[in-house]
């Protein structure tokens, strides 16, 4: 049996515990709160992840659970516009009542897909998958390949970028864009489709789209980020930013461009 005084000393020695550790519990919440994943948050304080879940369970947060998911929180919103905008695809076949999202990227990238997969949790909880990728303008490659489950919330994405079944960049694509300041969007694009110039110039690859979607979105990035379209192979264009709009790009996205993706920023904008 345990004596009154080791019960009393067990207690008191437990109220110390959680009274040293409140403040990191209360930073765990908040980084929940914005939508981490319980993974990142670990990753994020250096406390493991299983400790992560049980405080978020002890103060009724388990964790964003797919079948009950009825809206994307801001950060994954931004993600999801970005590499719509850049690499991704949203894919609804046949009878399929709703649409499923494709990240696909080269082995240099991987690290930068596992972090664009763990972002979107609990739309993907599958680990990326090597995989033979088919490539429009050249051989097709090996690579990195992350699905996500179908859900209603990407339905109403695929009804924005593929009105018509062919992704494009509708007027209201655009007008979501202008309402708002975009460092994420513009981040994940520039990180999927993106390229450094020279050391000092930004480039960004858009291809497979309709002439219409071409005028909208070079219309918007030269009244954003100043710049001059040219065409290249079969349906695509580079976007080749002059040194002004470079440097407000990058001034713009260099916070929230990934550790394993800033080889695409100059020199100045990594630290």
């Amino acid at each position: 049996m345990w004596s009154t005084d080791r019960v009393a000393a067990g207690q008191a020695s437990g109220a110390v515990r959680r009274a040293q550790r409140a403040p990191l519990v209360e930073e765990v919440l908040r980084l929940s709160a914005t939508g981490m994943s319980a993974r990142r948050v670990a990753d994020d304080v250096g406390v493991g992840q299983a400790t992560i879940s049980r405080w978020l369970a002890a103060h009724g947060m388990h964790g964003r659970n797919f079948r009950f998911l009825d809206e994307l929180t801001p950060r994954q919103e931004a993600i999801l516009t970005g590499t719509l905008l850049g690499d991704a695809n949203l894919q609804l076949r046949g009878l399929a009542k709703n649409a499923t999202l494709r990240l696909s990227h080269g082995d240099k990238q991987i690290d930068y897909l596992r972090w664009k997969a763990d972002e979107l949790r609990p739309l993907i909880t599958a680990a990326p998958k090597l995989r033979w990728i088919k490539h429009p303008e050249k051989d097709d490659y090996k690579g990195w390949v992350a699905h996500s489950r179908s859900h209603p919330l990407l339905t109403a994405f695929f009804r924005a970028f593929y009105p018509d079944g062919v992704k494009s960049i509708s007027e209201e694509v655009v007008q979501k864009m202008s309402a708002v300041d975009i460092p994420l969007e513009m981040a994940v694009w520039y990180m999927d489709d993106g390229c450094l110039d020279s050391g000092k110039y930004a480039l960004l690859s858009i291809g497979g789209l309709d002439e219409s979607s071409y005028g909208r979105i070079f219309a918007w990035l030269q009244s954003r980020f100043p710049g001059r379209p040219r065409k290249c192979a079969s349906n695509c264009y580079i976007y080749a930013l002059t040194k002004p709009g470079s440097d407000e790009l990058f001034r713009a996205i260099a916070a929230h461009v990934h550790p394993s993706m800033r080889y695409k920023l100059p020199e100045a904008y990594r630290a």
